[in-house]
């Protein structure tokens, strides 16, 4: 039956769409595979229409954990005697429910002891890491999951001659799954959840998403709340299973070194087995409306910065390609829109825009930090930041932009579109996507067309529509440390002893199954020219056979090791003009026109001065490259931006715990030579001059 439905649904598309397949099995499962003979391996995954938002409210956290217990195997996985393992399990699932209707202290840690003994006896006589070992044991990498707020994917690469087995792994999963170690594995999410309370941009998220988003389930964390997490029961984590991982709310994607025509019946045989059933239904919230400025503060930031809460559109909407270009119009990659100007310009700190889509609401986001000033170590007003941003937004909501810059924003998307065609994971993600939100393939393989396609008009529309300057919430990030809901303390139980040297029937039938044969590409180093440029310098060029985008990359053998201050210059470089030729953002502008990006960076061995763009405007952008390398045009204002950047880090990072984990690293791997040793002096900052 299935050949006749791959037959019936094969996409005859254009360009990348001669290697796509789209089909359904008889159960309702979605598959979606990407044939790329040029690749050597294939990257794979299985995601679920189902996510945080789907919990129950006095559940939260559920789409989470399960996806951490996705991986303790099955009836078969893992599962050295189930028969005596099953009863352990179903008195498991039964504690956990007695343990939610208990309140007394002393009897819930008495309950809490009875399922530890209980889950040491079932650790005793099962494997909770046979999967991840079994996966290991076919080479297959990155072998990981993820849970949002719309979805949970499991994914992994792995070499294309060992498709048969990862689809006899991947599959068997999600047949009578064992949520195994549920009481150790709390201890990882704890932690998780721990973690969180010490990161500042973690408290920054969950304030912005709370007023964001308020009255909808994408308010909350993804993690869940601590009340919820701290009582668990599994026989809702099992239910949550049973009404969401259903085949017509999950889709299988292959892309990679496979052949969809030889692989259609294994996905039948394997893939097919889930039990069909019927979609849940779906809660539905009224979105968000924002009819006039509100504004909210919270002291939870290393430094100050204003979220200014626009209208969006959710995942699909006929607006959403014109609504991104509008939102570039005012921050692109590029430099060129107006909010950029008022960084190259001395005016904030930094400033972007960036569309937060969801499957079902959206919003869009504009970010500005306000000027750090060097000379009074101190930083100017949230107010001010947000007076001059609401100035360059009414700018484009208004129509006052140049109709070049749509055009080279339009080119530079097209571009990443087809920059991700490059990778197998991207592309992967492209398709994962489509089937979350209910996009129509052939428009997602249309991409560029449907980019292209946006006008002038278009973005003007959309730009006074949802970028309305007296409809927005300003959200006023504050210096100060989060109120942290206090850290979850973990447990002191026994650990489980799980037993060494076994295996379950299932790893020795799978490892007796047939590999295929594949021929595999692997990356030809006689291919790369080399050509001396002079005495000292060498080109190495190798042809790009995916696209006609360039990547240019000049590393010159030295760094801050040699000289302290290279890393401040390399950050001057990236905001330069061209001496009696360009401003900064003029520059940029001529770029954008050719379509090409660049950047500087510095390391303690190497300064790296990258450049993409199109072949055909390569000559050009060279030819602007050269220029600003031989005359750069620097000046005092942007040298005291960049100063204020540096001291203001500093200022805060003694309460940053991923500053000083990285100081702590830095430490340990290199001593003395740390770089937060070997930095410049707050006085050597303040001293630095750009001649």
């Amino acid at each position: 039956y299935l050949a006749g439905i791959v037959l019936a649904l094969l996409f005859a598309t254009p360009v990348f769409g001669q290697g796509l397949k789209a089909f359904k099995l008889k159960n309702g499962l979605s598959v979606y595979i990407w044939e790329d003979a040029s690749k050597s391996d294939v990257f794979g995954l299985v995601a679920v229409r189902a996510g945080s938002i789907n919990e129950p409210e006095e559940y939260t956290g559920l789409a989470h954990y399960l996806e951490h217990v996705m991986f303790k195997g099955t009836d078969q996985i893992g599962a050295l005697d189930w028969a005596q393992e099953q009863p352990i399990y179903n008195e498991i699932i039964a504690k956990y429910d007695q343990r939610a209707a208990e309140t007394d202290p002393e009897k819930l840690k008495a309950i809490d002891t009875e399922i530890n003994e209980l889950t040491r006896q079932a650790g005793a006589i099962s494997l909770p890491t046979e999967y991840s070992n079994l996966m290991e044991s076919i080479g297959a990498k990155g072998v990981n999951a993820g849970t949002t707020y719309d979805y949970t994917y499991y994914y992994s690469s792995f070499p294309a001659y060992q498709v048969n087995k990862w689809l006899e792994i991947s599959s068997q999963r999600f047949i009578n799954p064992v949520f195994r170690s549920f009481q150790p594995e709390l201890e990882n999410v704890y932690e998780e959840y721990n973690r969180s309370q010490d990161n500042p941009q973690q408290a920054i998220s969950s304030f912005f998403l709370s007023k964001a988003f308020e009255g909808h389930p994408y308010s909350r964390d993804i993690i869940g709340l601590p009340e919820h997490l701290k009582n668990p029961q599994l026989s809702k984590l099992i239910e949550f299973y049973n009404t969401w991982y259903v085949p017509e709310n999950m889709v299988l994607v292959l892309v990679g070194n496979i052949n969809a025509q030889q692989v259609a019946r294994r996905i039948a045989g394997s893939f097919g087995r889930l039990q069909a059933k019927p979609l849940p239904q779906r809660k539905t919230y009224p979105d968000l409306r924002i009819e006039e400025r509100k504004q909210y503060t919270a002291k939870v930031g290393p430094y100050p910065q204003v979220y200014m809460v626009f209208p969006g559109v959710p995942a699909g909407h006929a607006d959403e390609n014109a609504l991104d270009i509008a939102l570039s119009l005012l921050s692109n990659s590029s430099q060129t829109g107006t909010l950029d100007k008022l960084t190259l310009d001395g005016e904030l700190t930094a400033g972007g825009t960036y569309a937060q889509t969801f499957r079902e609401q959206g919003r869009s986001v504009v970010v500005a930090i306000p000027l750090y000033d060097e000379s009074q170590r101190r930083w100017e007003s949230n107010k001010s930041a947000e007076k001059k941003t609401l100035e360059a937004i009414e700018r484009i909501a208004h129509g006052e932009f140049e109709d070049w810059k749509i055009e080279a924003i339009k080119a530079e998307m097209c571009r990443n579109f087809d920059l991700a065609m490059e990778s197998n994971e991207q592309k992967a993600n492209i398709l994962m996507d489509a089937f979350i939100n209910d996009k129509d393939l052939n428009r997602v393989l249309g991409y560029k067309d449907e980019i292209m396609a946006v006008t002038t008009d278009d973005v003007k529309r959309v730009a006074s529509q949802y970028l309305n300057a007296d409809h927005y919430i300003a959200l006023y990030i504050e210096q100060g440390k989060p109120k942290k809901d206090g850290k979850i303390q973990k447990p002191d139980y026994k650990p489980v002893e799980p037993p060494v040297g076994k295996q379950s029937l299932y790893a020795t039938q799978l490892k007796s199954m047939p590999i295929g044969q594949v021929e595999e590409k692997f990356i030809d180093f006689s291919n790369v020219q080399v050509k001396p440029l002079n005495d000292r310098s060498k080109m190495y060029y190798t042809p790009n056979t995916e696209n006609n985008i360039f990547r240019l990359v000049l590393q010159y053998g030295a760094g801050t090791d040699v000289f302290p201050k290279l890393d401040v210059a390399a950050n001057l470089m990236n905001n330069a003009g061209v001496m009696g030729f360009y401003e900064p953002q003029g520059l940029k502008e001529e770029l954008s026109k050719l379509n090409a990006t660049c950047y500087v960076t510095a390391n303690d061995n190497y300064l790296t001065v990258v450049m993409e763009g199109y072949d055909q405007t390569l000559t050009q952008a060279c030819q602007l490259l050269s220029r600003q390398i031989l005359m750069p045009k620097l000046d005092d204002k942007q040298l005291g931006q960049l100063k204020g950047n540096i001291l203001a880090t500093r200022q805060q990072r003694k309460d940053n715990v991923s500053m000083l984990n990285d100081a702590l690293r830095q430490y340990l791997l290199y001593g003395e030579k740390s770089d937060y040793i070997n930095e410049l002096t707050d006085k050597e900052v303040v001293e630095l001059q750009i001649s």
